[in-house]
């Protein structure tokens, strides 16, 4: 894995084309980074700790239950 599971959902959350790739196929994306195994739930976290490195008008913004 060259990018780490937070530098992924990091780029979901803030680019529009790779959130749509997401969007379109959760566990198809995940797996070409290598994260096919990683629960929903410890998906959920993991996009609240990305939303916690946003600046407070990005993060109020997004959704940070997204399902796999």
């Amino acid at each position: 894995m060259s990018r780490s599971l937070l530098e992924v959902l990091r780029n979901v959350t803030l680019d529009p084309s790779e959130h749509a790739a997401f969007s379109a196929d959760p566990a198809g994306y995940l797996a070409q980074y290598g994260y096919e195994d990683v629960a929903p739930e410890d998906l959920t976290e993991a996009f609240s700790l990305v939303a916690d490195t946003l600046p407070v008008e990005v993060a109020s913004q997004i959704s940070t239950s997204f399902e796999v």
